[in-house]
């Protein structure tokens, strides 16, 4: 028995709109500004117009990439930057306030 596609039967529906997602996870291992680290994932959310989540596991995230140039706003050197240029949004989330941090000293 052979079954024959009809024009009904082929069409093609539209769907809304929809914001894709990128989950990005960090090592606290990692050096600061490597693959892996959570530097290259803040600099990758920035540059990829999509909504972003960055999971931060347990551990000491070192800030160790200082600020020798001045003022720098893409977070390569220094501090972190988080950009909204695109209107996506960035969520950190952590381990928990008694295992995860960030430290920028």
């Amino acid at each position: 028995m052979s079954r024959r596609c009809s024009a009904e039967s082929s069409r093609l529906e539209l769907l809304e709109r929809r914001a894709l997602l990128a989950v990005f996870h960090p090592l606290p291992a990692a050096t600061d500004g490597a693959s892996g680290s959570l530097r290259e994932s803040i600099i990758e959310s920035n540059s990829n117009n999509e909504n972003d989540v960055i999971e931060l596991e347990a551990g000491t995230y070192a800030l160790t990439v200082a600020n020798v140039s001045g003022q720098e706003n893409a977070g390569a050197f220094g501090d972190l930057d988080i950009h909204n240029d695109s209107g996506m949004s960035v969520t950190i989330r952590g381990a928990g306030i008694a295992s995860t941090f960030i430290d920028a000293s």
